[in-house]
């Protein structure tokens, strides 16, 4: 392996001594974290030296030896920061990426004008999750994309949850000992790079959340709701289910929506969402919720993997696959009559005033700009005639656009009605809110 790299270091005009050493023990398998950030420091040259597409292959490379891992490569920060999607290294990543419809996605998103374009953060993970899923392949993607949506894994976000719902379950350290025998799982689903202890710690909490679900899931969605195995969740069995973050909060977050919500049973509630991230909460609506229409707004590959989820989950339903467009009055019927459709960001100002009953957005919104949430703001007022759910970090510090967006910098407008406003119950960093809009 070792004489590998060196050869194609020499064949790109790379100097050897650059790069650190691997392992010396002959008897152990390569190392993957060396030779990713080998791989990468290839990429951060090639790049460099204005080689875009060579540096571009590398790139996924180096991301394919850990394509589950959730952190990032310095190249990659570098791009992100100092680049814009229209540069040269993102035009020649679309000679690298070999999943059609994300292809098609980025061109309709590069047509867009910029302020749709992804921030500076969501730039470097198009890229990263992009690569993920081009090497770990879509049917794993609930364990390498996801752990940059809402399914954490790292002790960052495990640990304030686990603290929130053993003080608000009461629970003793017996309590989770006993919780935690009590669940079985398959010794595949531990995630890659945890340990014993990291994994144990990681099913207390999937029980202790699973507990708090079932106590406040007063729609009772969990007799209808199951998680998919659509693409390999982690995931425990406990009291006969299985349970994974993702279905619990989708649950949460659909509880205390519907308390607001009414409507005649006759009349379709239209619900669009920004960020929808692989479309759990969409894949709960559609079952929960009779005679409705969601609709997903988002950048790739998220909205590519969506229409992959939740067209696979639903083979039924009307779908209005992404496509582009730029007069409404084009795919009108199609999409009015769809009950589930997906669209790039830009598309949405293609639709009429007063569409949507309910807008949500979860966790997305504070990865914009400050330009780019206030323009968001302006769509939600356009577009939606009834409630406005929003999930967010209090405080949400942004390294790679340089800002930080606190809960009192969004622009809520004067007119909208505020029914909830509240710290998140088991993640106390994040905080909800449902508006009434108009």
């Amino acid at each position: 392996m070792k004489r590998i790299i060196k050869y194609l270091l020499r064949i790109i005009g790379i100097e050897v001594s650059r790069y650190r050493k691997p392992p010396k023990n002959k008897h152990l398998p390569p190392d993957p974290k060396y030779l990713a950030d080998t791989y990468a420091n290839i990429a951060d040259t090639l790049v460099k030296l204005g080689r875009y597409k060579d540096g571009a292959e590398m790139y996924k490379k180096a991301i394919g030896f850990q394509p589950a891992s959730s952190s990032g490569y310095e190249i990659g920060h570098n791009l992100a920061r100092q680049r814009e999607l229209k540069d040269g290294f993102y035009q020649a990543l679309l000679s690298v990426v070999e999943i059609p419809e994300i292809v098609s996605m980025v061109k309709v998103l590069l047509k867009s004008p910029v302020v749709y374009h992804p921030s500076k953060l969501w730039l470097y993970y198009m890229v990263f999750n992009t690569f993920q899923l081009e090497t770990g392949g879509i049917g794993n993607f609930k364990r390498t994309i996801n752990n940059n949506y809402f399914n954490w894994t790292g002790d960052w976000h495990v640990n304030p949850q686990f603290q929130a719902l053993k003080k608000e379950l009461h629970w003793s350290s017996a309590d989770l000992v006993n919780a935690e025998m009590s669940a079985h799982f398959n010794i595949a689903a531990k995630p890659e790079g945890f340990t014993k202890e990291e994994w144990r710690k990681y099913i207390q909490f999937l029980c202790m959340l699973w507990e708090f679900t079932v106590s406040n899931d007063h729609l009772n969605l969990l007799s209808q709701l199951k998680e998919p195995v659509l693409g390999n969740p982690i995931a425990i069995e406990y009291k006969g289910r299985n349970v994974t973050q993702d279905i619990c909060n989708s649950v949460l977050e659909v509880n205390t929506i519907m308390k607001f919500i009414s409507r005649k049973p006759e009349e379709k509630l239209r619900i669009i969402e920004l960020g929808a991230g692989y479309g759990r909460v969409g894949y709960a609506l559609l079952h929960a919720v009779p005679n409705i229409q969601v609709v997903i707004v988002d950048i790739p590959p998220a909205l590519y993997v969506s229409q992959w989820y939740l067209t696979g989950l639903f083979p039924g339903q009307r779908v209005f696959k992404f496509r582009d467009f730029s007069d409404y009055r084009e795919v009108r019927q199609e999409f009015e009559e769809s009950s589930i459709a997906f669209l790039s960001p830009a598309q949405i100002g293609c639709l009429p005033d007063r569409m949507f009953d309910l807008f949500i957005n979860i966790s997305s919104l504070h990865e914009m700009t400050l330009v780019q949430i206030d323009m968001w703001f302006g769509h939600i007022d356009r577009l939606c005639k009834g409630w406005f759910y929003t999930k967010q970090w209090i405080e949400s510090v942004n390294i790679f656009d340089g800002i930080t967006i606190r809960r009192e910098d969004y622009p809520v407008k004067p007119h909208w009605k505020e029914l909830l406003n509240r710290k998140n119950l088991i993640y106390p960093e994040l905080f909800e809110a449902v508006y009434k809009v108009q």
